[in-house]
């Protein structure tokens, strides 16, 4: 019987210890042994890693972005524009920019 592929899921977010955090609990909730949970903590390699695995046709099935200022937002539209078939959650502390964050999810 084959073997079914993995749910690929990227982690963003610039603090390490969230980082950490966010991608502990995403292998508590899909369960570790059917996720392969690659974590981003450098902006401008996340989006470079992001545009190879696409072009590959091997991109994220799933995506957690850390948007805690106008910079996040720009990375999530850079990433919509790249691909738009993967889910997309955002995770952010701040209010003033959840319009622009809420708009990437659809």
């Amino acid at each position: 019987m084959r073997e079914k592929r993995k749910r690929r899921i990227a982690v963003f977010d610039v603090s390490t210890d969230e980082g950490e955090t966010t991608a502990d609990a995403v292998r508590e909730f899909y369960g570790a042994n059917k996720v392969l949970v690659e974590k981003h903590f450098d902006m401008k390699s996340f989006v470079e890693v992001f545009g190879v695995l696409s072009d590959m046709r091997d991109g994220y099935d799933v995506v957690f972005l850390s948007v805690d200022g106008m910079l996040g937002v720009e990375t999530g539209r850079n990433i919509r524009e790249i691909d738009r078939h993967f889910d997309l959650f955002i995770v952010s502390r701040s209010w003033d920019y959840g319009h622009e964050a809420h708009l990437l999810e659809t």
